[in-house]
């Protein structure tokens, strides 16, 4: 698991933009959806989070998942694919370089790094790294982001943030949600966010945890709220094929999955409340966290 820096927010609001499953390079992938979400990122002043699948990957260099359908024209042709692949995204990610907190590995990418020693996503960090001030991340497959919110005001907390690209196949019915089981039954955290399904949800939990009394004091139980995220991909649903391998959607006779990312808004705020486990007010100081999908 990548853990990586605190991230110091002046203020007690702020959007965060989640996104994953671009798969650019491939002639299925939507990128001019991508760029308009990302716009609006701008728009918004929302920090910006790619957990992976960036690129689609697949290149004829012994991949066996390649075929010629699987390629834009402007990679076509070229010894080295990959490296272009990388070129052109910088340029669609550059003007968005001060939002972007964090890129992390999805499964494409790490097939190609697999079998080919090609690792686009640090190639690409070290171009739009490149001297910039603000450095983006990389993230590995799995980790956790701290937003830590300053305010004027005496409150200061710790937006606790776990992503994991994903794994496994995206049913229907459970549309990923097992990803979502297996981790918030081990860890609290306050967004979980996960890609690779190419569903889009968000889903509201309650984590209890104890909390111990000192000096013969009884303890009690904390409830904390938390949300549970899954972003889309940037797939057209639907394409009419004169040649080339039809979708999953199409084969197999499902609704398209939904195309974008997932917009959140975070909010520290605070209130008195009475905490009838030990008998007087609390000033309690909670996270309130909206998804937009």
């Amino acid at each position: 698991m990548k853990v990586l820096p605190i991230i110091d927010l002046k203020k007690d609001y702020q959007e965060f933009y989640f996104c994953s499953d671009v798969h650019f390079g491939s002639p299925n992938s939507d990128v001019a959806h991508f760029k308009r979400e990302l716009k609006e990122a701008r728009e918004r002043n929302a920090r910006i989070i790619i957990i992976g699948d960036l690129f689609d990957a697949i290149y004829p260099l012994g991949d066996p998942r390649y075929n010629p359908s699987n390629l834009i024209k402007e990679l076509q042709g070229k010894d080295d694919a990959p490296l272009q692949a990388a070129y052109m995204m910088r340029d669609i990610l550059e003007p968005y370089q001060d939002l972007i907190d964090m890129i992390g590995l999805g499964n494409h990418e790490v097939t190609l790094l697999k079998h080919t020693g090609n690792h686009l996503i640090k190639i690409l960090l070290m171009m739009l790294n490149s001297e910039r001030k603000h450095k983006i991340m990389y993230g590995g497959y799995t980790g956790y982001l701290g937003y830590r919110f300053i305010t004027n005001k005496t409150a200061k907390r710790i937006l606790k943030i776990l992503y994991h690209h994903g794994a496994g196949g995206g049913a229907p019915v459970t549309k990923g949600l097992i990803d979502v089981n297996r981790k918030q039954t081990n860890w609290a955290y306050d967004i979980f966010v996960f890609g690779h399904k190419h569903h889009s949800w968000g889903i509201r939990d309650t984590f209890i945890s104890p909390v111990w009394g000192k000096d013969g004091e009884e303890g009690y139980l904390l409830a904390t709220s938390t949300r549970a995220v899954q972003t889309g991909n940037f797939f057209k649903p639907y394409i009419n094929h004169n040649d080339g391998i039809p979708s999953y959607e199409e084969v197999h006779s499902h609704a398209p999955k939904p195309i974008g990312g997932v917009f959140v808004k975070v909010a520290l705020k605070r209130k008195r409340v009475w905490d009838n486990t030990i008998k007087k007010n609390t000033n309690n100081v909670y996270f309130d966290i909206r998804v937009e999908v």
